[in-house]
C-alpha cells in the first residue's frame, strides 16, 4: 500500500436548500488537491517515528498468545487481527522499529 502520495479529486452537483415550494436552487463545484503521508502502523503516538514511547504502549496491550486486550484501542497492536498481542505481532512492531537502539543480534 502507498504511504505518500497526492490526492486530487473535483466534483459538481446540483442541489436545494429548504423545501419546495420556497426552496433555493444551488449548484457547487468541489476541489480538492492535498498531499498525505501515513504514518508507519507501530507509530502509535503519530510522532513519526517509532520509539519507546510505542514499545510502551504495545507493552501496555501486550497479553501473550491466546490472551485477549480489554481496551479496545489496543486492536492496533493486534497486527494479525487474532484477539492477542503476542510475540508475532512484537515482531512487526520490531521490524518498524526507527527510534529506539539496534542491539547486536539486530544488525
Amino acid at each position: 500500500a502507498e504511504t505518500a502520495g497526492r490526492i486530487e479529486m473535483e466534483w459538481a452537483g446540483e442541489h436545494l436548500i429548504g423545501d419546495p415550494p420556497n426552496a433555493i436552487p444551488f449548484t457547487y463545484t468541489c476541489l480538492v488537491h492535498t498531499v498525505f503521508v501515513l504514518p508507519r502502523r507501530s507509530d502509535f503516538d503519530g510522532d513519526g517515528v517509532v520509539d519507546t514511547a510505542d514499545v510502551r504502549f504495545f507493552r501496555g496491550c501486550f497479553t501473550g498468545e491466546g490472551g485477549t486486550y480489554e481496551e479496545p484501542v489496543c486492536e492496533m497492536a493486534d497486527y494479525d487481527l487474532d484477539t492477542d498481542v503476542d510475540w508475532a505481532d512484537f515482531r512487526v512492531l520490531r521490524a518498524d522499529r526507527t527510534g529506539w537502539l539496534q542491539t547486536s543480534s539486530d544488525r
